[in-house]
């Protein structure tokens, strides 16, 4: 019997399940989330402690349910989103990611929202969740971090990249980034921003 690897990184627990073929939950685990640290508006978590979770989690599986841990065909995460883990050219983490409640970057979003006005599509999007107010608040104040950023994806995407090597991600999880360099009359934000 094959089962899949079904997990739930979520802001205060990190659930996962083996789940069957038709759709039965037949293990549980869950462990509690990485905490946040932070004050004045910043909310971070070290990549690692989410793969540390992974791994307790999926330990607790394992002992459970050795036979249908063993028999896992398939892994799906899902979680914690308007969070960013970036990564360098090698696939190492540059920084703790900003995860979903940090407010750093809101007055960013609000000078970018007022420059760009009428311009392009995604300005209303754009707050201090958006990916691209992040970056522009990374560039300000960490510049030599901001140089090495290669990739930047979701935490369950960095979970991913941790099993497979491979950094990828969807067009859901990165629909504000992804429209943000979409091209509007010959404009679009990233560029108009100096983000490559």
């Amino acid at each position: 019997m094959n089962v899949v690897l079904a997990c739930d990184l979520g802001g205060t627990r990190f659930r996962a399940s083996l789940v069957d073929t038709a759709g039965e939950i037949r293990a549980q685990a869950a462990v509690a989330s990485p905490p946040a640290e932070g004050r004045d508006g910043r909310a971070e978590i070290a990549p690692e402690d989410w793969w540390l979770s992974l791994v307790e989690v999926c330990g607790q599986l394992a002992r459970q349910e050795p036979g249908l841990f063993r028999a896992i065909a398939a892994i799906a995460i899902c979680g914690l989103t308007r969070s960013q883990v970036l990564l360098g050219a090698d696939g190492e983490v540059l920084r703790a990611a900003m995860i979903g409640t940090d407010s750093r970057a809101a007055s960013i979003a609000m000078q970018l929202a007022s420059e760009f006005a009428g311009r392009h599509a995604e300005v209303r999007h754009l707050n201090a969740f958006h990916p691209l107010p992040r970056l522009l608040w990374m560039r300000q104040h960490e510049p030599e971090t901001f140089q090495k950023v290669r990739c930047v994806i979701d935490p369950k995407d960095y979970l991913n990249f941790r099993l497979t090597g491979q950094a990828a991600s969807d067009g859901i999880s990165l629909a504000r980034l992804l429209a943000a360099n979409t091209i509007e009359d010959g404009f679009d934000l990233l560029s108009a921003c100096g983000v490559p």
